[in-house]
């Protein structure tokens, strides 16, 4: 699959809180194995296929445990890794098997833009190699054909970087992060975009911000453009906003 942000961005999310020098190690270890595709297929040569296949789609997810992520990953790299972190080998590879056959359903190839309403993009860390990841032939080639099709499109933060290396943003509206002098936003408007400094940008069907602080804004933008405004608005009084 090459691009792995959704499953980078998920393990960061849960590991954060957590131990952050985890999520680091985690990062590298995807990074050093080729990216979401490189584990899976290391996985299957160590044995372990039907695990790994049962994840990439919506059936039963397969457990793995600690000890086969290891022998699939080699303890001496998983080892080396968390000593460079400064955590146990047995932590990393627990929280890998813990959490990589939950946030995998697809892999790249296998998206039908026709089975989507939309394509939201969280946004990420370059030091995790987001920016690497994201601007990947083949996610870029996925964004230009959902904006093709008319697909609703919806970024925060960082993530209208991708929107902006593709090409659909080209001669039109959106926001990025906005902060360290506007550095990103500078970057996004080489990209030919009429950058708007604003927490939300709306450019018919596509939805950009300009920090990790609009998402639920962004998300009930997207809410409203999948639903109506109504319905939108029955759903952020429930939720308390």
């Amino acid at each position: 699959m090459g691009l792995f942000d959704n499953l980078a961005g998920a393990v960061l999310g849960k590991l954060g809180g957590e131990q952050g020098n985890m999520a680091q190690a985690a990062m590298e270890m995807f990074n050093q194995n080729g990216g979401l595709s490189g584990i899976l297929e290391k996985l299957k040569a160590s044995g372990f296929a039907e695990q790994a296949a049962s994840w990439v789609g919506t059936g039963e997810n397969l457990p793995i445990s600690a000890e086969q992520i290891s022998s699939a990953l080699g303890d001496g790299a998983i080892a080396e890794m968390a000593a460079k972190f400064g955590i146990t080998p047995e932590e990393l590879s627990s929280k890998i098997a813990q959490y990589l056959p939950v946030i995998v359903d697809k892999t790249i190839a296998e998206i039908n833009v026709d089975d989507y309403d939309a394509l939201a993009m969280p946004g990420g860390f370059g030091e995790f190699g987001f920016y690497e990841e994201a601007y990947d032939e083949r996610f870029l080639k996925l964004i230009a054909e959902f904006n093709t099709k008319g697909k609703i499109i919806a970024a925060i933060c960082s993530g209208a970087m991708p929107l902006g290396k593709s090409g659909v943003l080209k001669d039109r509206k959106a926001t990025t992060y906005h902060l360290k002098n506007g550095y990103w936003q500078k970057k996004l408007k080489e990209f030919g975009v009429n950058v708007v400094n604003e927490p939300i940008v709306i450019d018919d069907n596509i939805i950009t911000s300009y920090c990790p602080e609009t998402a639920p804004k962004v998300a009930f933008e997207l809410l409203k453009m999948l639903t109506s405004e109504e319905e939108m608005e029955v759903i952020k009084k429930a939720m308390g906003f």
